[in-house]
């Protein structure tokens, strides 16, 4: 069940505000949803003003390890986006703002929106992988869980 309506608003400490255009989805621990950068206090050439972000909002009323588990996803995905840097690869959506702490009325996570279907819808639909298709799609799988454990 969607916590926001479309059009509401989400502001960030930093003056940015995103307004929801659609529930996405949710897990455990947050729900997604498709906004738009609606107000811009500074240019950012990353995501500029009307710019459409994947909006990850932590769910109300958790375990302090659990709230911790996704404050420590973030620092996880600003890791992975200098990972890839490095070696001018593009595999895991960037993080563009961090809106996390207790202080503040709700956490969230803006990152990269990007279209596209699940693995496992994409299988379903497509049926068997030729080899080197399957075998590039699980070298981006290794190569993201190897950073993620090291």
């Amino acid at each position: 069940m969607a916590k926001f309506d479309p059009g509401h608003i989400l502001r960030s400490p930093k003056g940015n505000e995103y307004t929801i255009i659609r529930y996405l989805g949710e897990g455990v621990t947050a729900q997604v949803y498709l906004a738009g950068r609606t107000v811009v206090p500074e240019p950012d050439e990353r995501f500029p003003y009307g710019s459409q972000v994947a909006l990850k909002v932590l769910q109300d009323n958790l375990p302090e390890d659990i709230v911790q588990n996704f404050r420590d996803e973030a620092v996880t995905l600003r890791e992975l986006f200098i990972w890839e840097s490095k070696i001018n690869q593009n595999i895991v959506p960037r993080l563009l703002e961090t809106v996390t702490g207790s202080h503040l009325p709700q956490e969230f996570l803006v990152m990269e929106f990007v279209t596209g279907y699940p693995l496992d819808k994409f299988i379903q639909a497509k049926g068997p992988l030729p080899e080197q298709e399957g075998l590039l799609i699980a070298s981006q799988v290794l190569a993201v869980l190897d950073i993620l454990h090291t």
